[in-house]
């Protein structure tokens, strides 16, 4: 399945009720609901995916399939490893309010950093893995006028394990995080905040693939999420269920060319937990999304990559005036081929704008900088 949905509408909820009513009650509700935003569901962790604007799951290869497609591992034929890192920042524009919020806020995420690791016990039809990363860094600054300012740092931490195996032509992989969490929290209005979270997350895929004729192939995947069950403890503890999410992805193969189509649908809406105020708070601020994807890469005969690709993301908060809040994302990197083709090491960059300023009230502006290695024994 595609890379796991952080916890937005978890640490949205918990803000709302930590920061109480003297910051947060005045604050125009794009603002209020912007600001709250602390990450997204992540399509895939390599730089293969930010230059692809997080599309190409049916075309995954390599160890970071993990999180990611997971039945995508039984067609490795040795060991594999993966490792990278990034940086993800996003900066807030706003109209100033009445109240004097003025739009000064940033965000800035070293998530994905990660590592993964995979092992075909059966060449092409066992394999497991594990990978550990970090789905989201909860780091932010808003800049409030006269309310004063809120400074974050925090994150969420997976640990997850899968396995995968080849059922006549198809394949079908499974896997889960582990969660763990912390959050530390200023604000002008209270004594600082810490909360942490512990939980779990469960996946699946399933995989099938073509060659129609010698340098034509199709590759097709299904993917679903079943959901995170998270509990919270700090100043207020609670129990949260985020929703599902499920998907589908196709890649055509032609020659040096491979073009990727996907598309996720995630439930935000159906997050609740076993505080009814704050199962009413994200019902109130939440919508379910889904998301479409496009991409292509181009294969030099020596084996170098170019690749683009462009992404329609609905966001899943809903804007204070209920309007849909648009948001497309574009990307493009590279890959070039080392240890004698037995690595790839892979650069990326991507931009995206969500929102309007005349419909919304704000805009904001998102920029992420990946690398990550690929080596395959």
């Amino acid at each position: 399945m595609s890379r796991i949905a952080v916890l937005a509408s978890a640490l949205a909820a918990w803000l709302t009720f930590a920061c109480g009513n003297t910051y947060w009650a005045d604050a125009p509700a794009s603002y209020r609901h912007e600001a709250l935003h602390v990450g997204e569901v992540r399509a895939g962790v390599s730089a293969r995916s930010v230059g692809l604007a997080d599309a190409g799951r049916a075309g995954t290869y390599g160890a970071d399939a993990t999180v990611n497609n997971p039945a995508a591992l039984a067609n490795l034929t040795g060991p594999a490893l993966s490792l990278g890192g990034g940086y993800w920042s996003r900066a807030l524009n706003s109209q100033p309010s009445p109240e004097d919020l003025r739009a000064q806020s940033y965000y800035g995420s070293f998530a994905p950093t990660y590592a993964a690791a995979a092992y075909p016990l059966a060449p092409k039809r066992l394999a497991v893995a594990a990978a550990a990363w970090v789905p989201t860094d909860y780091a932010y600054y808003l800049g409030g006028g006269g309310s004063g300012t809120i400074a974050s740092r925090g994150a969420l931490y997976a640990l997850s394990p899968a396995v995968a195996a080849k059922i006549g032509p198809a394949a079908i992989g499974v896997g889960g995080d582990a969660l763990i969490g912390a959050q530390h929290l200023q604000t002008p209005a209270a004594t600082p905040r810490d909360l942490s979270a512990r939980g779990y997350d469960l996946r699946a895929s399933a995989a099938l693939d073509h060659e129609i004729k010698p340098g034509w192939k199709w590759a097709a995947c299904a993917f679903g999420r079943l959901g995170q069950q998270l509990r919270f403890t700090g100043d207020r503890a609670f129990n949260l269920e985020v929703g599902p999410a499920a998907g589908g992805a196709f890649t055509l193969k032609a020659e040096s060319v491979n073009v990727h189509l996907d598309y996720v649908y995630t439930f935000y809406n159906r997050s609740r937990s076993d505080d009814a105020e704050l199962t009413r708070t994200l019902a109130a601020t939440t919508r379910d999304v889904g998301w479409a994807f496009a991409a292509a890469e181009y294969v030099t005969a020596g084996g170098a990559i170019v690749r683009s690709g462009v992404a329609y993301r609905p966001w899943y908060i809903k804007s204070g005036e209920h309007h849909d809040t648009k948001s497309l994302r574009y990307g493009m990197g590279a890959g070039l081929p080392t240890a004698e083709r037995h690595g790839r090491l892979d650069a990326a960059l991507s931009y995206g704008r969500r929102a309007a300023l005349d419909v919304d009230g704000y805009y904001v502006d998102e920029i992420e900088g990946a690398l990550s290695y690929n080596y395959f024994w």
